[in-house]
């Protein structure tokens, strides 16, 4: 890959984090603490819910309830994958708004720069010399 093409991809997996901060009327589902902690350490405000021993379908329920949109962002491996296409299917059907953009994008980002959610805030930090951002881990 060209220095170029990588700049490139790492500018856009920049603007797309902070896309995911500036969300609003939103809530993000993570699979564990660590990935909860990674999104608040770069900026997101808004509820950021575990669903590591929750039961999918009464949190499903009162996710419903919440009236907002959900922005799934559980692991990319096997298990984060499956996790991901069950909340899924299980909140469209109960008529959830899903944005499953970010989980996507995230996705292929993960072949070049992140291996899971966990590492969003240290990629950031690593990476803040190269491209000016937001992201203060203070």
């Amino acid at each position: 890959m060209r220095n170029g093409s990588k700049m490139n991809l790492e500018k856009e997996f920049f603007d797309l984090i902070e896309r995911l901060k500036r969300e609003e009327n939103a809530l993000i589902l993570v699979e564990g603490r660590r990935d909860m902690e990674s999104l608040k350490n770069i900026g997101i405000k808004y509820e950021i819910i575990c669903i590591s021993q929750r039961k999918m379908y009464d949190l499903t329920l009162d996710l419903v309830k919440k009236d907002k949109k959900i922005i799934i962002l559980t692991d990319f491996d096997s298990k984060g994958t499956k996790l991901f296409k069950e909340y899924r299917k299980e909140l469209e059907f109960l008529g959830a708004n899903i944005d499953a953009t970010y989980y996507k994008k995230l996705k292929f980002y993960s072949k070049k720069f992140i291996k899971g959610i966990e590492d969003i805030d240290n990629f950031l930090l690593t990476h803040q010399t190269s491209r000016p951002c937001s992201y203060n881990p203070e």
